[in-house]
């Protein structure tokens, strides 16, 4: 930083990270979090065309498979995010995860998680879990019940004991459901976000005269991958609405980072799977 910022002065950390580390995306918030309370963070973890050997980040002309690159904003700047989950789902099975530790969910309710994805009437015996249920990614309310709900993948089955270990942490006592997505259900969260986010924008600019300059979105490749051979459906729906005079960047990733609201408007900084994610500059 130069000498006269400190990590105080950050409005916005944007975080670019590597794929395949061993531990959660969760470290992620968390460690930036801790480095600067105050700031909010937008990001994603690096993907590829599928098999995630080939993800990289990239900073100043050269790639990194282990490395983070963020970039901070400081300034008059105000920011404003939006993200939405999308949240059709199977109802009559919410139950709460009573066996877990970090990613590696071993019982939800009374039955192994393998049983309680069985209870659905989903095949388990399949051979590339993270394929299989892109569609079907599990929805998280914490203990505390105000947070926006976490969204997270599952990433592999252990037929054995009946465990899953999924691309994010997953705390016992969360109330856990698995959620059905549809291409449809995409199309209209992508909407409902965008409009969330001008509507936002709007709101800081009648208060203070701010003028927005330029929008980010950080999707997450399992969206991509639901929609197909439709995959630029988001991108249409962002171009239609974007408004004149305002430039739109952004990347799928296998993971996205931004705040989420709590209750009463405290914010914090989380790991998020399958979402749609924006910040307006």
């Amino acid at each position: 930083l130069p000498d006269s910022v400190t990590a105080q002065d950050i409005v916005l950390v944007m975080a670019l990270c590597p794929c395949n580390m061993p531990f959660a995306g969760d470290t992620y918030a968390d460690l930036l979090s801790g480095l600067a309370p105050a700031v909010t963070l937008l990001g994603g973890v690096a993907s590829d065309d599928y098999d995630y050997e080939r993800a990289r980040v990239f900073l100043s002309g050269r790639e990194y498979k282990d490395s983070m690159a963020a970039v901070g904003i400081f300034g008059a700047v105000r920011p404003v995010f939006a993200m939405l989950h999308v949240t059709s789902r199977f109802a009559e099975r919410i139950r709460r995860v009573t066996r877990a530790e970090g990613t590696v969910v071993r019982q939800v309710g009374d039955e192994t998680f393998v049983e309680y994805l069985q209870g659905f009437g989903l095949n388990t015996d399949v051979p590339d879990p993270l394929l299989a249920f892109t569609s079907y990614p599990m929805m998280l309310t914490r203990n505390e019940g105000n947070e926006t709900p976490l969204m997270r993948h599952i990433a592999s089955l252990n037929q054995a004991d009946g465990s899953g270990v999924f691309l994010g942490n997953v705390p016992v006592g969360a109330q856990a459901n698995i959620c059905m997505i549809s291409k449809e259900n995409l199309a209209e969260a992508c909407r409902e976000s965008m409009r969330s986010l001008l509507e936002a924008a709007r709101g800081e600019q009648g208060e203070s005269g701010y003028e927005y300059s330029t929008i980010f979105c950080i999707s997450c490749c399992g969206r991509a991958i639901i929609l197909g051979r439709d995959a630029d459906a988001e991108g249409r729906i962002l171009t239609e609405m974007l408004p004149p005079g305002i430039a739109l960047a952004g990347a799928y990733c296998l993971g996205e980072l931004c705040p989420t609201h709590w209750e009463g408007g405290q914010v914090a900084n989380r790991f998020h799977n399958c979402s749609i994610t924006f910040c307006m500059l």
